[in-house]
């Protein structure tokens, strides 16, 4: 029988989740919305939801409309699964504050055009306010994973390291250094009841090609999607609740 996951994250576990198909099944995906908005309680009404309907593409508005409209917390209540998967890829956008209310500025978000907003602040990764947002989220998140007695799984994802040549990124790419900064924090400060999955720096290999976009930092060579499906996997059979 398969294993019924949600995924909260990035494609980077999407993906990698493909190679376990016939093990693992999708329940929810929610993506593009970082912690501190997606567990906010306030709806962000920058937007309405007539705007967001003219976003390009189904998934887009999807993930915009879950984020603004604050829909995690009940998607999270009403499915049932065995485990959530998670990553901290969406942590690196930038968040949206206004009128008491959050929303991530993810790149589906910025179709709608950030100019609109002009009494909304802009909050980069680093800050101390995003780490305290950032908090709040994962306690909200563990909550609701205590409720339904599920796990909670998070693969360490950094951004590749090197391309397929060899060729070191960091060096030419300074954001790259920046998000693996921020990524290391999380990753210390996440509590114990988030198992963490580690992934081998050599590894993280930018792929020439791939069926999202090549040349892109979160988009890696198939060893890591392989990789990081069996570890998934291997936690869901070997955790017990």
């Amino acid at each position: 029988m398969k294993k019924r996951v949600i995924v909260f994250g990035s494609c980077v576990i999407r993906d990698a989740l493909e190679f376990k198909k016939n093990d693992i099944e999708i329940v929810t995906y929610i993506s593009g919305s970082a912690m501190g908005s997606a567990f906010a309680k306030k709806p962000f009404l920058g937007a309405s939801d007539e705007q967001i309907e003219k976003i390009g593409g189904n998934f887009f508005k999807k993930c915009v409309m879950r984020d603004m409209r604050k829909q995690t917390r009940e998607i999270l209540r009403n499915n049932d699964y065995e485990a959530i998967i998670i990553d901290y890829v969406d942590e690196r956008f930038a968040l949206l504050f206004g009128e008491g209310a959050i929303a991530t500025l993810s790149d589906a978000t910025r179709f709608l055009g950030v100019k609109k907003w002009q009494n909304a602040r802009k909050f980069k990764m680093h800050g101390f306010r995003r780490l305290l947002w950032w908090r709040h989220g994962v306690k909200a998140l563990i909550a609701i994973a205590k409720e339904k007695q599920v796990p909670i799984f998070l693969a360490c994802v950094y951004p590749a390291q090197r391309d397929e040549k060899g060729k070191y990124l960091y060096s030419k790419m300074p954001h790259c250094l920046k998000d693996a900064m921020w990524l290391w924090l999380l990753y210390r400060l996440t509590p114990r009841y988030i198992k963490k999955i580690a992934i081998a720096r050599d590894r993280l290999i930018m792929a020439d090609e791939h069926q999202w976009g090549g040349n892109y930092i979160y988009h890696y060579t198939a060893p890591l999607y392989r990789y990081l499906s069996r570890a998934i996997y291997n936690k869901l059979v070997n955790t017990a609740m």
